[in-house]
């Protein structure tokens, strides 16, 4: 018995010594070019065109499990019926405060980020658009402000999955399966 404890102290500390060894070897303040962002928060902000009061802000959070982020907490995106807004998403790197937002704007040329809604409810794909993408230098669609449409006119719910895309080295496609990920989330959404 007492052999077993020492291996299983043993085995914790080697456990601990090891985990701690792999993220310090992370460079989290990815201050080199071409890698992948850290993303552990994402908020998106969006304003009613018809009607400035009307403002949604949701947020999805991570947490760093091991050198892997999960998701943590998701806000719902209460979308109302058959209204236009304004939107735009910023993502935040919280291990070391900081936000990156401005970072994925000046690599634009590497970075596009898609929306996909997909109903879960009496309804159907159409129901919300994202359009009017903002662009890189070259025109090509980048995303950080974008214009969300509601054109569900009755009540329904479903999901928008949000996916930066990194282009290292490649050429930037309109593909949501093309380049690495950086950052793919899910919102609920329900539109009233």
């Amino acid at each position: 018995m007492k052999n077993f404890r020492k291996f299983s102290v043993c085995l914790i500390g080697g456990l601990l010594w090891f985990s701690s060894c792999k993220k310090d070897e992370h460079d989290h303040d990815h201050s080199h070019k071409h890698d992948n962002e850290l993303i552990t928060r994402v908020t998106i902000r969006l304003q009613n065109v018809s009607n400035a009061n009307d403002t949604i802000l949701v947020a999805w959070k991570g947490k760093m499990m091991g050198n892997v982020v999960v998701p943590d907490k998701t806000d719902t995106l209460s979308l109302g019926a058959s209204k236009l807004y304004n939107g735009r998403i910023r993502f935040f790197d919280d291990v070391n405060s900081k936000e990156i937002t401005s970072e994925i704007e000046r690599e634009s040329k590497e970075h596009l980020l898609y929306y996909t809604y997909t109903p879960v409810s009496g309804g159907n794909a159409s129901d919300v658009v994202v359009e009017g993408r903002n662009t890189d230098p070259d025109g090509k669609p980048l995303g950080t402000t974008f214009r969300l449409r509601v054109n569900a006119s009755s009540v329904t719910s479903g999901t928008l999955k949000v996916d930066l895309r990194h282009f290292s080295g490649t050429a930037k496609q309109d593909n949501p399966n093309a380049g690495s990920s950086d950052f793919s989330g899910v919102f609920p959404v329900l539109i009233r």
